[in-house]
Protein backbone atom coordinates (compact mmCIF):
# COMPACT_ATOMS: atom_id res chain seq x y z
CA UNK A 1 0.00 0.00 0.00
CA UNK A 2 2.90 1.79 0.43
CA UNK A 3 3.37 2.64 -3.38
CA UNK A 4 -0.13 2.75 -4.74
CA UNK A 5 1.01 6.49 -5.66
CA UNK A 6 3.52 5.52 -8.07
CA UNK A 7 1.22 3.10 -10.31
CA UNK A 8 0.79 4.64 -13.24
CA UNK A 9 -0.33 1.93 -15.52
CA UNK A 10 -4.01 1.39 -15.96
CA UNK A 11 -5.49 -1.86 -13.94
CA UNK A 12 -7.82 -4.49 -14.01
CA UNK A 13 -9.03 -6.42 -11.09
CA UNK A 14 -11.35 -9.38 -10.65
CA UNK A 15 -12.48 -10.89 -7.53
CA UNK A 16 -14.30 -14.31 -6.98
CA UNK A 17 -16.60 -13.61 -4.02
CA UNK A 18 -16.42 -17.17 -2.71
CA UNK A 19 -12.26 -16.94 -3.04
CA UNK A 20 -10.39 -18.19 -0.18
CA UNK A 21 -7.10 -16.99 -0.33
CA UNK A 22 -8.27 -13.19 -1.08
CA UNK A 23 -10.59 -12.03 1.04
CA UNK A 24 -13.07 -9.66 -0.51
CA UNK A 25 -12.39 -7.77 2.04
CA UNK A 26 -9.20 -7.02 0.86
CA UNK A 27 -9.65 -6.48 -2.21
CA UNK A 28 -12.33 -3.64 -1.58
CA UNK A 29 -9.77 -2.04 0.67
CA UNK A 30 -7.65 -1.58 -2.56
CA UNK A 31 -10.12 -0.44 -4.66
CA UNK A 32 -11.01 2.38 -1.59
CA UNK A 33 -7.43 3.69 -1.43
CA UNK A 34 -6.85 3.23 -5.72
CA UNK A 35 -10.38 5.55 -5.81
CA UNK A 36 -8.59 7.80 -3.59
CA UNK A 37 -5.41 8.08 -5.55
CA UNK A 38 -7.86 8.43 -8.18
CA UNK A 39 -6.08 5.87 -10.18
CA UNK A 40 -7.50 4.11 -13.65
CA UNK A 41 -8.90 0.83 -12.70
CA UNK A 42 -11.94 -1.90 -13.28
CA UNK A 43 -13.26 -3.89 -10.62
CA UNK A 44 -15.25 -6.94 -11.51
CA UNK A 45 -16.93 -9.01 -8.98
CA UNK A 46 -17.74 -12.74 -9.65
CA UNK A 47 -20.67 -14.44 -7.49
CA UNK A 48 -19.86 -17.56 -6.18
CA UNK A 49 -16.42 -17.90 -8.12
CA UNK A 50 -13.25 -19.03 -6.43
CA UNK A 51 -9.61 -18.01 -6.57
CA UNK A 52 -8.75 -19.93 -9.89
CA UNK A 53 -11.93 -18.83 -11.37
CA UNK A 54 -13.46 -22.83 -11.55
CA UNK A 55 -16.76 -22.18 -11.58
CA UNK A 56 -17.77 -20.84 -14.83
CA UNK A 57 -16.57 -17.40 -14.88
CA UNK A 58 -13.57 -17.70 -16.82
CA UNK A 59 -13.84 -16.83 -20.28
CA UNK A 60 -16.04 -13.74 -18.70
CA UNK A 61 -13.12 -12.68 -17.42
CA UNK A 62 -10.78 -13.47 -19.94
CA UNK A 63 -13.45 -11.31 -21.89
CA UNK A 64 -13.08 -8.24 -20.17
CA UNK A 65 -9.59 -8.86 -20.12
CA UNK A 66 -9.22 -8.67 -23.91
CA UNK A 67 -11.52 -5.41 -23.89
CA UNK A 68 -9.84 -3.92 -21.16
CA UNK A 69 -6.36 -4.10 -23.16
CA UNK A 70 -7.62 -3.51 -26.81
CA UNK A 71 -9.22 0.07 -25.26
CA UNK A 72 -6.09 0.57 -23.11
CA UNK A 73 -3.92 -0.34 -25.47
CA UNK A 74 -5.41 1.33 -28.35
CA UNK A 75 -5.11 -1.86 -30.34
Amino acid sequence: TRYFNKIEAPLIIHQGLADEAIPLEWTEELISQLNELEKDFVYHKYPGENHNFHYGSAPRARGRDLIFFKEKLEI
